[in-house]
């Protein structure tokens, strides 16, 4: 895992991946390098990490915060 920053947080922001809009994916890369600076979260870095980081998001976006 590997600490966030800002430029990449940046770049990141600007290209969604794993089929989440736009407008909400810059959100949660904007959310995630704000704690990642503070030391509190990491980008993953492998892909089943990634895969069960995604089914989280998409649980949590098709669910609209219930």
């Amino acid at each position: 895992m590997v600490p966030v920053d800002a430029e990449s947080a940046q770049l990141l922001a600007t290209r969604p991946q794993f089929g989440i809009p736009a407008g909400p994916w810059a959100h949660l890369a904007v959310l995630a390098a704000e704690v990642s600076r503070d030391g509190g979260l990491f980008w993953w870095h492998d892909w089943e990490q990634s895969a069960t980081s995604l089914r989280t998001v998409e649980r949590a976006l098709s669910e609209g915060g219930r």
